[in-house]
C-alpha cells in the first residue's frame, strides 16, 4: 500500500519505464518475445546473463572466471536487447542449433552472413 497517490504514480511510472513494452505496441511485444527466446537459447548454451543498468551503453558478451556472461543494459528498450544477445551468440554454432526454426533462427542467420 503506498502512502499518497504521488508515491503509487511514480512506481507505476519506473515500472512502466522498465518494462517498455507495455507502451510501444505490437512490434515491441514482438521484441520481447523474440527476446525471451534468445535469453532462453544463450542459457541453453551456456552463456550466464546479467541484466544491469549501465546508462545506455550496451552491454555485450564476455568470459569472466570461466564463465560465459552476457551483459544486457535495462536502459536500452527491448529491440536493442534483443541485439545485444544475437550479437553475443550469433557465431556459436550450438547457440545456431539450439533456436528453434522461426525468426530467431533467421536473425542468427542473417546476422552471420552480414557480418
Amino acid at each position: 500500500v503506498w502512502e499518497s497517490v504521488f508515491e503509487a504514480r511514480i512506481i507505476a511510472t519506473q515500472v512502466d519505464s522498465t518494462h517498455r513494452t507495455w507502451r510501444i505496441g505490437q512490434a515491441g511485444m514482438h521484441a520481447v518475445e523474440l527476446l525471451e527466446q534468445a535469453e532462453r537459447v544463450a542459457q541453453r548454451v551456456g552463456y550466464r546473463l546479467r541484466h544491469e543498468w549501465l546508462d545506455g551503453n550496451g552491454g555485450g558478451a564476455c568470459m569472466f572466471g570461466g564463465q560465459k556472461w552476457i551483459f544486457i543494459d535495462l536502459a536500452l528498450n527491448s529491440s536493442d536487447q534483443l541485439n545485444v544477445v544475437i550479437e553475443a551468440i550469433q557465431g556459436d554454432p550450438a547457440a545456431e542449433s539450439a533456436a528453434a526454426a522461426g525468426e530467431l533462427r533467421q536473425l542468427l542467420l542473417a546476422r552471420k552472413t552480414t557480418i
